[in-house]
């Protein structure tokens, strides 16, 4: 995991134009106090060369000499950020403590991943929700990937803005009960939100995305020439929980002539590792994959 504090305060908080950062950079965008909560915008952006997940923003909310009251971490709208794109954060602290001043973002946490975004193969179209509908964005997803990627738990992260392109809110939707949360390509799902509440806005930027709870680095073994009957030394492979919850291990398979030895544990907690050694032990001349 890396981490990249930013000094206490509001405002900006952008490597400058021009300047390299091997990190993640976070921009305040705006903020609004409602009786029982704070919310926090703005926006991160990757500066690494490679893709990043669970990427985190700290808060921490201050009274009138600076103390910090409560902290909390507001997440990137998007699971999986490849190198030099953005995308919007919210961070919510609710209820507000008593002597609330102001508040200070403190820094942004991630993980590297050899995970791949998704979210430009599942475009998203916002249509007029059905009268009498207890909803105010209604909208559809469509697996428009061109291999045979077959994606799950899809969600979609709406961003809304004022007159002048300022953040005013933001929401999360999964698709509709009624539709599949699996779309195979070509498949399309729908999905609805109310803004009951919250602020007005001008426009709503959409994007869908699906759930990456598993990354495996490295993603492929090579095991080159080997004698056959004869065991290979153990590789070791990765395997990250990129998830919100909890991923549960069933099964770790190995096909014929691969032997592999799990050091994981049947539920492996959000943003953890465990590893899986694999032996290969060729029982005829050829090549073999699995």
């Amino acid at each position: 995991m890396a981490l990249a504090l930013a000094v206490n305060g509001i405002g900006p908080l952008a490597v400058p134009a021009g300047a390299t950062s091997p990190t993640v950079s976070v921009t305040y965008s705006n903020s609004w106090v409602e009786p029982l909560a704070v919310h926090v915008f703005g926006r991160v952006h990757n500066d690494t060369s490679d893709n990043v997940a669970l990427v985190r923003v700290g808060l921490n909310l201050l009274d009138g000499s600076g103390a910090t009251l409560e902290s909390d971490v507001g997440w990137s709208s998007l699971d999986v950020l490849a190198p030099q794109e953005s995308a919007p954060f919210e961070a919510v602290i609710s209820p507000v403590p008593i002597n609330y001043s102001t508040f200070a973002i403190t820094g942004v946490s991630f993980t590297r991943s050899t995970t791949s975004p998704y979210h430009t193969d599942l475009p998203v179209t916002l249509t007029p929700c059905p009268s009498g509908a207890p909803a105010d964005i209604c909208g559809s997803v469509t697996n428009a990937g061109q291999g045979a990627t077959t994606v799950e738990d899809v969600h979609v992260a709406l961003t809304f803005t004022d007159t002048n392109g300022v953040m005013v809110g933001q929401n999360e939707a999964l698709l509709d009960s009624t539709a599949n949360d699996t779309l195979a390509p070509g498949d399309t799902g729908t999905f609805s939100v109310s803004r009951t509440g919250e602020p007005s806005y001008a426009a709503v930027l959409a994007v869908a995305e699906p759930s990456y709870p598993v990354d495996l680095n490295p993603a492929s073994l090579d095991f080159g020439n080997q004698s056959v009957g004869i065991a290979s030394p153990a590789q070791t492979v990765m395997v990250r929980n990129n998830g919100m919850r909890d991923l549960a291990i069933q099964n770790i398979s190995a096909p014929a002539d691969f032997t592999r030895t799990s050091h994981c544990p049947a539920s492996l907690p959000p943003a953890t590792s465990c590893s899986v050694d694999v032996t290969f032990r060729p029982s005829a001349i050829g090549a073999q994959t699995g």
